[in-house]
């Protein structure tokens, strides 16, 4: 039987959106589906693992977890590294994000994999996805919104951000949150030591800054050996938003119309579901997210988080986000229920462990 092999990465900070994207892609799974996930795991608290196992077992898939130790880390941290200090990569950026770039290397096994963000779900069977035929390409994903936007790019005078140049040079640039990987393919371009080199030499050569770290590096190492994959693929939250320039398109009206079942929902940014601050674009791409939890040994926390979610909504309404009334206001409603929602949050995390 075909199986469709699914990496993804995880620490402490993600390990519940982690087991409501695995229980999305379980859930929506077909009845000759055989999915094998492979978490590269950065410090999973041993409760969310139980809680993991426990999804994946109920529908008779398998995962299996790689923690530091049992990985071959010496190039990758020689990548970190240098990128912290000669490309000045920003503190915020988790020094795990990059570890995509290690599948190839340490999987000699396998010669495709789907690789998946966390902070996803997954709407219909990967099945046809999967079926991407990736013969003679390196990999497969959708176009990442910022080739569409006229964001704000200039990083400085003297250096240009690859998004940028890909845009003057009318070449591709993909979301590296789906991918679906030929590890055969991506395996002729070295060992991970020869590929930094010779990313190095580019981006020195051609006076680039990065600003999506990991996104932009496997854009550079893969240039234009890329299939563009249709954006129902990876549906990220600024497509929900009216200000979107492909907002009236086909695909996207198609999208909000279907949004239980179009294809893949990704939680970029910090618009998240499971965050106090985040700002609900489109409610019902938050609803596709708490219907998943509620499907998870986490389903109690489906209620607080649309409670903190509708009441940022609500108080976003009566204060503007450009001065400061909106974080005293949001303190002063918030100050007399802190020790009710400590309460439910403890009562909560209890139910979760213990079920």
């Amino acid at each position: 039987m075909n199986v469709i092999h699914i990496f993804t990465t995880s620490d402490k900070n993600y390990g519940i959106p982690l087991c409501v994207m695995i229980t999305s892609v379980l859930y929506n799974k077909s009845i000759a589906d055989n999915i094998e996930f492979h978490v590269l795991d950065f410090g999973i608290l041993y409760e969310d693992k139980a809680n993991i196992n426990a999804v994946v077992n109920k529908y008779n898939a398998k995962v299996h977890y790689y923690e530091e130790h049992s990985l071959d880390l010496t190039n990758y941290n020689v990548l970190v590294e240098k990128l912290y200090k000669k490309y000045d990569v920003t503190s915020y950026i988790n020094p795990n994000t990059f570890v995509r770039l290690l599948i190839w290397e340490q999987f000699p096994n396998l010669d495709k994999c789907l690789w998946l963000d966390a902070d996803l779900v997954v709407n219909q069977s990967l099945a046809n996805l999967w079926a991407v035929d990736v013969t003679n390409t390196l990999f497969a994903g959708v176009l990442d919104l910022c080739i569409f936007e006229d964001f704000e790019d200039v990083i400085d005078t003297d250096s240009i951000s690859y998004v940028k140049l890909c845009k003057q040079q009318k070449n591709i640039y993909m979301n590296a949150g789906v991918l679906l990987l030929n590890l055969q393919e991506l395996r002729k371009l070295g060992s991970l030591k020869d590929i930094l080199n010779n990313l190095y030499n580019y981006i020195d050569a051609n006076n680039i800054k990065l600003t999506y770290y990991d996104q932009d590096i496997l854009n550079i190492i893969c240039k234009e050996n890329i299939i563009e994959l249709p954006i129902h693929y990876n549906l990220v939250n600024w497509y929900f938003n009216k200000q979107c320039t492909q907002y009236n398109s086909e695909d996207l009206q198609t999208a909000r119309a279907n949004i239980q079942t179009s294809g893949i929902l990704h939680y970029t940014g910090s618009n998240k579901p499971w965050l106090f601050k985040s700002k609900i674009i489109y409610k019902p791409f938050f609803q596709v997210y708490w219907f998943y939890l509620s499907l998870t040994p986490y389903k109690k926390l489906k209620h607080l988080y649309a409670y903190k979610a509708s009441l940022h909504r609500v108080i976003s309404r009566f204060a503007n986000k450009n001065t400061k009334k909106i974080k005293w206001l949001k303190l002063i409603i918030l100050l007399p229920f802190s020790p009710i929602l400590f309460i439910l949050y403890l009562f909560s995390s209890y139910k979760i462990i213990n079920t």
